[in-house]
């Protein structure tokens, strides 16, 4: 779904982006100029587009391993502990503690009352992270920028409180914004690091998939076939967004290269809850 003067396409899943990638022509403006299949290793950090797009479905392996470790190691020195609160609530049961006279009268099988535990609902935050960065930014700065986004993430569903997480790729150019806004993260499922991690973290997804999404547009202006937008700020992510996404939170590079875990807990948190 696009707003008018936009580039900027949103995904739902990793398998819809990957379809819409295999299937959309060239824009007539970007032929005989792809920088998506062009970029080298040293600034994709991937060989070619045919192994990021592996690497988009089925994850990075080298990546996911030092996010996992780190992730382990921070988990052991916070000590934060699951915290999923739970409430007792009385149903009806084949087996229980006291007798539901009428339904045993009726003879029913369900005759009898037990107490459980059920999950309290808990909040919801929708996060967008925006890991677009300009050229002078290592494939390294990336990772480290958006693994703390990852581990403050998960230490806040820790608490109790679930989130919606989308990874967006924008950037604007000749007055559009353009890019990728793809949802990694359902509220309803824990993080799965090997899904989450390459759209998230890896610079090839950046300089490979948003760059080919950028070359099926046909309402491209001239302006990108000479380069492919300025990384939108916090200020142009909130803009960039208005009538495409709902969010509670967004949150850029340029915000968590400077910032601690803990800073991006507290500043989630705040945004989230508002």
């Amino acid at each position: 779904m696009k707003k008018d003067n936009s580039l900027i396409g949103r995904f739902e899943s990793i398998t819809e982006l990957h379809a819409y990638l295999q299937n959309a022509e060239t824009a007539e403006q970007f032929k005989g100029r792809c920088a998506s299949f062009d970029g080298d290793e040293e600034f994709t950090k991937s060989l070619n587009m045919e192994q990021a797009d592996d690497w988009l479905l089925h994850g990075q392996p080298e990546i996911v391993v030092k996010i996992e470790q780190s992730l382990a190691s921070m988990a052991a020195a916070d000590g934060v502990k699951d915290a999923t609160a739970t409430t007792r609530t009385t149903v009806r049961s084949v087996a229980g503690n006291k007798l539901n006279m009428a339904a045993y009268m009726a003879g029913e099988a369900r005759c009898m009352y037990r107490t459980v535990r059920v999950p309290i609902k808990r909040p919801v935050i929708n996060v967008v992270y925006n890991s677009g960065a300009t050229a002078q930014y290592s494939a390294a700065e990336i990772v480290d920028a958006a693994f703390k986004v990852l581990y403050a993430l998960i230490r806040i569903e820790k608490t109790g409180i679930r989130t919606n997480l989308y990874a967006a790729t924008i950037s604007e150019k000749s007055g559009q914004f353009g890019g990728i806004l793809l949802r990694v993260k359902d509220a309803e499922q824990p993080f799965n690091v090997l899904k989450t991690a390459y759209p998230l973290c890896h610079a090839s997804m950046l300089r490979r998939h948003k760059f080919r999404y950028i070359e099926t547009q046909k309402a491209a202006k001239s302006g990108w076939v000479y380069g492919y937008g300025r990384s939108v700020d916090i200020h142009g992510l909130k803009e960039s967004l208005q009538g495409i996404l709902q969010y509670d939170c967004c949150i850029t590079f340029y915000d968590t290269r400077h910032m601690t875990v803990e800073d991006i807990v507290e500043y989630i948190l705040h945004n989230g809850q508002e």
